[in-house]
Formats: C-alpha cells, sequence, structure tokens
C-alpha cells in the first residue's frame, strides 16, 4: 500500500529550517554536540589552568601550588 501524496515530497538527508530560531533551538545534532564537546573543553581550560598555576606559577591557579609558609602565617595573623 503506498499513499500517492508521499511520492511527491522529496526525501533528503538534510533536514531543512526556515526559522533562524529552529535551526538551534530544535536541533538535536547540535545539542549532541555541544553536550559531548562543551564539558570536554572544559575539562581541558581547567587542565592548562592548572599546568600553567602548577609548573609557571601564573594564572588563576598558582595559589595551589604555594607550599610556603607564608600564606600559612598570614591565616593565623589576620
Amino acid at each position: 500500500m503506498e499513499i500517492p501524496a508521499l511520492k511527491d515530497i522529496l526525501v533528503t538527508r538534510k533536514v531543512y529550517r526556515k526559522q533562524r530560531f529552529d535551526r538551534f533551538v530544535n536541533n538535536p545534532v547540535l545539542a549532541y554536540r555541544l553536550m559531548y564537546y562543551l564539558p570536554l573543553a572544559a575539562a581541558l581550560v581547567f587542565l592548562i589552568l592548572l599546568a600553567l598555576g602548577g609548573f609557571f606559577h601564573i594564572g588563576p591557579t598558582k595559589s595551589l601550588f604555594d607550599f610556603t609558609t607564608e600564606p600559612a602565617l598570614q591565616m593565623i595573623f589576620i
């Protein structure tokens, strides 16, 4: 059983969305890519910041690798 009206519909692999809003919001492929790559990128940036703080003592994580007694003394005397 075939429906004759369905023969006139062009079938392609890509989905065309007229509205620009629908291209981003209702796009499961884009949502999958964001959910997959965004946490990986965030983890990579965090690891780079840790490496910069640990090896070169620059960046926001430099105080994590300060093993001198100076910060401890400042906490005691403040």
